[in-house]
């Protein structure tokens, strides 16, 4: 899943503007310092209600957007669900997308430590490795 998130985020970099390892990241946040940046992380698989299609493995991606004001972090979670929501058939290195979904748009899940807004959504990912 590891490979696969780095591959995601770096299309998200590619339609969005963020940089990886600046204002994009893969896994959690880095120091405490990066006070406007986006996480993508394993959502921990998905609900037993969904098929695993026959060949197409199907992943959970969380994605966290966190700033000092809310509008920031809202709207920068919308730009990744631009880059990502119903996106189909990329080739994105080792891995092919076959569709994106979001499962619903970015919500407000409180402000952390250092009083930072945070928004979150989940996508469900069918992929393959290439």
């Amino acid at each position: 899943m590891a490979d696969l998130l780095n591959e995601i985020a770096t299309r998200v970099a590619s339609e969005t503007g963020f940089v990886l390892g600046t204002d994009l990241f893969v896994n959690g946040f880095p120091a405490e310092q990066v006070d406007t940046a986006i996480a993508l992380l394993d959502g921990a698989g998905t609900p037993a209600n969904k098929k695993q299609l026959a060949s197409i493995g199907q992943y959970d991606v969380q994605v966290i957007s966190r700033a000092r004001v809310a509008p920031t972090a809202k709207s920068r979670a919308l730009l990744v669900q631009a880059a990502l929501h119903e996106a189909t058939g990329i080739d994105l290195g080792d891995w092919f997308l076959h569709y994106a979904e979001a499962r619903q748009t970015p919500y407000l899940i409180g402000v952390d430590s250092a009083g930072r807004t945070e928004f979150i959504q989940h996508f469900l990912l069918r992929a393959t490795e290439a």
